[in-house]
């Protein structure tokens, strides 16, 4: 059994000091190059792992861009037998409804939502869908949540056997922004009484403005109007 004497560097002569620094040397340039191909390692991984990242959520910001209805609005005006364009096109939610368009909005919403010619005799089923859908373009927040229970307890897609007749008397808004009433008679008629019945009503309407997602929503609902809130109040028949 051989045994190693390691002298002190001191010692060592000139030729083993060369020779040992040439080990070292060689030792600590592999060792560097081993540190350096790692670390390069890790920093082409981490480059790759962000290019897909980076791949990723492009690819995501694309597709809902894609997605996504860019709705405008041209204003133009009438000269005689001429349509003429004013301005450029704006974006829909930049544009601000007029007041009129605010209450043929709150017009249509009221009548198609209280209407009721689908009967036993003369289902118009078509009608009442298209109804309902132009009410759920034109809903927003509670609103919506508020048409969904009363389809369930109204049944308006069934057939029935009455008719409601809707008649919009009047509409006011308040000083408070975005609120309106709508004062409004229904007159129902059962087919197994001849007498009709007359409702006084006010409805309460809170309105918004709301993007659309598709292009058969920015179809019927072109103004991007809807409303968020609403309530209903009977009123004495004088």
């Amino acid at each position: 059994m051989s045994t190693v004497v390691h002298k002190p560097w001191t010692e060592l002569t000139d030729e083993e000091q060369d020779k040992y620094g040439r080990v070292r040397y060689e030792m600590e340039r592999r060792d560097g190059n081993s540190e350096w191909r790692e670390w390069r390692a890790y920093r082409i991984a981490g480059g790759l792992m962000l290019t897909v990242i980076l791949l990723v959520a492009g690819g995501l910001f694309f597709a809902i861009r894609g997605q996504r209805v860019q709705a405008m609005v041209q204003m133009v005006q009438l000269e005689g037998d001429r349509v003429v364009q004013v301005g450029i096109p704006i974006d829909l939610l930049d544009y601000t409804p007029q007041e009129g368009e605010w209450r043929d909005m709150l017009t249509h919403w009221i009548t198609k939502r209280h209407w009721r010619d689908q009967t036993e005799d003369d289902p118009q089923a078509v009608r009442a869908h298209y109804d309902w859908r132009w009410l759920y373009l034109h809903a927003c927040g509670s609103a919506r949540k508020q048409l969904e229970e009363a389809e369930k307890v109204e049944k308006p897609f069934a057939p029935s056997t009455k008719r409601v007749k809707v008649d919009i008397e009047t509409i006011t808004k308040d000083p408070t922004p975005n609120r309106y009433h709508v004062f409004w008679t229904a007159t129902t008629t059962e087919k197994y009484s001849p007498e009709p019945k007359v409702e006084r009503w006010t409805t309460t309407f809170l309105v918004d403005r709301v993007g659309p997602k598709t292009a058969a929503e920015a179809t019927l609902n072109s103004l991007g109007q809807c409303v968020v809130g609403l309530h209903d109040e009977p009123r004495a028949n004088n």
